[in-house]
């Protein structure tokens, strides 16, 4: 029988982390949560003990960044909760989320309807945030929050769908996207141990947004595809940002000057990691552009992210490897370039 272990890392999310854990306890018996407390001090470990004695907990003294704790519980899962027989999925999820009843099965039956898909995601909508202590309330909308991840061929990463109302209810419907956002992800371990690096499936260097986008690049590369399940749907509980194209750049003007430039520093990193030299010429007119009014946004309306231009090579030497580990006996180019959007 197959085995789905959730994998959870909370930091002081005792403010999300309860509805979680009883979305995923409502998935059924085969269904375990693994949650990683990562250096939290409001009451998370005794929490989970105290009310959810079936999960595992694991707890790390301080923080250790979300990629090293989840790869800490991929390993722990790998070496005790593997089954005698049947195959063993791990299903990254953020705590600000809740599952609908049947979402976690409905994710395994579109991961197993193809034996090429390496990951399988939701369509996770917004939830509002309203009132405070024991008087909030979620609020959930019709608005996506995402629907898988896309990479244009300008190498823009975004959330798939973001912003859009939902106006699909089908249960069944399957759509090939190029990657899933790690806050809520069914992964195939065989998929995960093909693109690891060492003891490295998430890259410790990333946090969880770009940690995904590489994590689903490797995927491509080593012939690991990704399927969006529309009927499995999910909550994210969050003050929106509101809706349309430029959601996710107010979202990003709000963080610490130094957060942009490291999140900037990073998105350098996975390009370099991952791109393949023959799309960078077939696409190098479309990337000249984008660097140049790149550039020109940063200088004008955040000239603190100018940092990442040195961060980015001050680092990518020991990114080396890395990029060697990716691209070995990767698929054609071309194939990369029919999931770019």
């Amino acid at each position: 029988m197959s085995r789905i272990v959730a994998l959870i890392v909370a930091s002081n999310s005792m403010k999300f982390l309860p509805e979680c854990l009883q979305s995923l306890d409502e998935q059924g018996p085969d269904v375990t949560a693994l949650v990683v407390d990562n250096g939290s001090t409001d009451g998370l470990e005794s929490y989970v003990r105290g009310h959810h004695p079936r999960a595992i907990l694991l707890r790390n003294v301080r923080d250790l960044g979300w990629s090293r704790a989840l790869n800490q519980a991929i390993a722990f899962a790998r070496a005790q909760l593997r089954p005698e027989s049947g195959d063993l999925f791990l299903m990254t999820v953020d705590p600000r989320l809740t599952l609908e009843p049947g979402a976690v099965g409905r994710l395994l039956s579109g991961l197993q309807s193809s034996a090429r898909h390496g990951s399988a995601g939701a369509k996770i909508l917004r939830a509002g945030i309203r009132g405070e202590g024991e008087f909030l309330e979620h609020e959930p909308t019709d608005i996506i929050h995402s629907a898988g991840l896309v990479l244009s061929r300008w190498r823009d990463a975004a959330l798939r769908e973001a912003g859009q109302r939902d106006r699909d209810g089908s249960f069944t419907r399957y759509e090939e996207v190029f990657g899933i956002p790690a806050e809520l992800a069914l992964y195939r371990l065989t998929a995960l141990e093909a693109v690891a690096f060492g003891d490295e499936y998430f890259d410790e260097r990333f946090g969880p947004s770009l940690a995904g986008l590489d994590l689903a690049w490797r995927l491509q590369l080593k012939v690991w595809t990704a399927v969006a399940v529309r009927g499995a749907r999910a909550y994210r509980r969050a003050p929106s940002s509101g809706r349309g194209r430029f959601a996710v750049w107010r979202e990003r003007y709000h963080l610490p000057a130094k957060m942009r430039s490291v999140e900037r520093r990073d998105f350098l990193l996975v390009l370099a990691k991952n791109e393949q030299i023959a799309n960078v010429l077939i696409h190098l007119p479309l990337l000249v552009l984008r660097a140049v009014a790149a550039l020109a946004v940063i200088v004008f309306t955040d000239p603190v992210s100018l940092g990442a231009i040195p961060g980015f090579i001050v680092r990518w030497p020991a990114g080396r490897k890395r990029r060697g580990a990716a691209l070995s006996r990767s698929v054609p180019a071309a194939a990369i370039r029919h999931r770019l959007s």
